[in-house]
């Protein structure tokens, strides 16, 4: 039976938990400082423990869970020396540790997004025991976290927080998730989403002097691709007599989708020709001197954006947020504007339906100018076009007077093999008059006298 003693040491008291496991008595000292109420609940925890051994039962999770919360993992690592419990719950730092790196299957971008949370979650949490994070300490988290970002760059936290400790759910180290209870939205922050005036994006192009980065904003902004995959682009990718483009694609290339086909658009063909007849013999890739080797994929690739707005200034132009995102967001809203099929325009984007809708598509002026000047709803000197007076009156009046005052035109029966109607159906062709009134009608019929 699972008991407590008190001892003094050194002027001091201290506690030792005696349990018993297999016939053997096993003595952890508990140290100083313990409430009446803390060492109540050691006891119980204790003898169920030693309970569930004799019976050659482990503890459920819900009881490892609250052992995990509740005690140091000095105590909880004794506990397990000695067989009551199964290796207790890891160290934050040594479970994200081991959890990134079992994500073989995520691009260079992912693994420094989750390292970045993982850096993040250490900073504020300690490297605790994972079973002693509560939804209230995710909940302090969180508020701390709003001083600094924005909700979309918080939800991405709190996302991968949700993969970390669902993880922990399934190996059995924790009974809930304590970021479950958090809700997290889509991550569009539309507000630094904008689709490029088309003309302006053209001319950029068309003026930078610089050709190795006049191939590459030619290649993002025609095909709008993203621009680690512009510069991985190679000559061996481009099919000139097909008029395609093999473009590799890093971040789906671990679900067996390490490319995919996009067309060789009439306005790219000039640039690539271009490049191709004056790249040195041997070159490999397409986009070669503005990046260093190695630097190519990933974050890696992160500083193009700094000497992109540096020459949209020079050029004469306002520089946007998220420069070459928001390239691709126009250049996938042209192409759905130019009538290509949705899942075309996804196909060669390289993306999901789903995050078309959520992360691409936008309503634009022209959406809005496209839909005022259609048929019959034209705008003339501010005001729309109404309906003449005559046509409004003639409208509100009810079915069957309008079908008086404008009988249907004569219709040639004599085509459809039926014998013509008399006058006195034309004269009534417009309208369906009730039953009696039908039947008066045969005493005026001029096919069957009647009888006096």
């Amino acid at each position: 039976m699972a008991s407590i003693t008190k001892e003094e040491k050194n002027g001091r008291t201290y506690y030792r938990l005696r349990v018993v496991v297999g016939g053997k008595v096993h003595r952890i000292n508990l140290g100083f400082g313990h409430s009446q109420r803390a060492l109540g609940k050691i006891l119980e925890h204790a003898s169920d423990l030693e309970a569930l051994h004799k019976l050659g039962e482990k503890p459920d999770i819900r009881l490892m869970s609250e052992l995990n919360e509740k005690y140091s993992t000095e105590l909880l690592d004794k506990l397990s020396m000695i067989g009551l419990i199964a290796k207790p719950a890891p160290k934050l730092e040594k479970f994200l540790t081991d959890f990134i790196d079992s994500k073989s299957d995520v691009g260079e971008h992912t693994l420094y997004k989750l390292n970045n949370t993982k850096r993040l979650f250490l900073g504020f949490f300690g490297d605790a025991r994972i079973g002693a994070i509560s939804s209230g300490d995710v909940a302090d988290y969180r508020q701390a976290r709003l001083k600094d970002v924005v909700q979309n760059t918080l939800d991405a936290e709190l996302k991968h927080g949700k993969q970390f400790f669902n993880y922990a759910v399934q190996k059995g180290f924790i009974a809930e998730n304590p970021f479950g209870p958090f809700e997290i939205g889509q991550q569009v922050n539309e507000s630094r989403r904008k689709t490029l005036d088309s003309l302006m994006l053209t001319d950029i192009v068309a003026r930078t002097t610089d050709k190795q980065w006049q191939v590459f904003l030619a290649v993002v902004r025609w095909t709008g691709c993203r621009q680690s995959e512009a510069l991985l682009l190679k000559w061996s990718d481009i099919d000139w007599d097909k008029s395609r483009i093999r473009m590799p694609s890093p971040k789906t290339k671990n679900f067996d989708k390490p490319f995919r086909d996009v067309p060789l658009f009439p306005e790219l063909y000039p640039y690539l020709l271009e490049a191709s007849e004056n790249a040195p013999d041997g070159s490999v890739y397409v986009v070669d001197g503005i990046v260093k080797p190695g630097q190519r994929s990933g974050r890696l690739g992160k500083n193009m954006g700094k000497p992109f707005q540096s020459l949209i200034k020079q050029l004469g132009y306002e520089p946007w947020g998220k420069p070459f995102q928001n390239i691709r967001v126009t250049r996938e809203n042209e192409l759905i504007r130019e009538q290509h099929p949705a899942h075309v325009v996804q196909a060669w984007i390289g993306h999901s339906a789903k995050i078309q809708r959520g992360h691409y598509l936008e309503v634009t002026d022209d959406d809005f100018t496209k839909a005022l000047n259609r048929p019959g709803g034209q705008i003339v000197a501010g005001k729309s076009k109404q309906p003449d007076a005559e046509k409004c009156n003639e409208l509100e009046k009810p079915a069957k007077t309008r079908a008086l005052h404008n009988p249907a035109p004569l219709r040639d029966d004599s085509q459809k093999g039926l014998a013509p109607r008399d006058d006195a159906q034309r004269n009534f062709s417009g309208f369906f008059p009730p039953r009696s009134f039908l039947g008066k009608m045969r005493d005026f019929s001029t096919d069957t006298p009647t009888e006096n």
